[in-house]
């Protein structure tokens, strides 16, 4: 992905960057217009990286108004095919069961407006035994 920014700068709770030509750039001062953005979690394994499972629910928390975080969760076996398990034009994932996962991951696709945030995620799921005749 193409970027100008050369450096970050640790200075929480701004996010303040530093670019390919030395100027300071802050992310953290809007000018009143919705930012877009996309972030996409680490592979989550939910204390059991062996054993498949089948998430139902996935809610997103976060200061934001209804529609401005769209949400979508994928899933695989083996950590390098991923495949789409559910998709929401909101922050809420549920009312589905499907194919059974080892490890998943959420995406979400945000228009934040100025002081709206996202800060983590609500999970159930469901995990699948092996020792159960079907």
């Amino acid at each position: 992905m193409y970027s100008t920014i050369e450096a970050g700068i640790n200075s929480y709770p701004e996010a303040l960057a530093v670019d390919h030509d030395g100027a300071l750039l802050n992310f953290s001062s809007m000018d009143g217009e919705p930012t877009k953005g996309l972030f996409v979690s680490r592979p989550i394994k939910l204390d059991a990286p062996d054993v498949l499972k089948t998430i139902d629910t996935v809610i997103q928390r976060g200061h934001f108004q209804q529609g401005h975080v769209q949400s979508v969760l994928y899933g695989s076996r083996d950590l390098f095919n991923w495949h789409l398990v559910w998709s929401s034009k909101d922050h809420y994932l549920r009312g589905f069961r499907g194919t059974p996962y080892k490890y998943f991951r959420i995406a979400c696709v945000t228009t934040l407006a100025e002081g709206e945030s996202v800060f983590g995620a609500s999970l159930q799921f469901t995990p699948r035994q092996a020792n159960q005749l079907r």
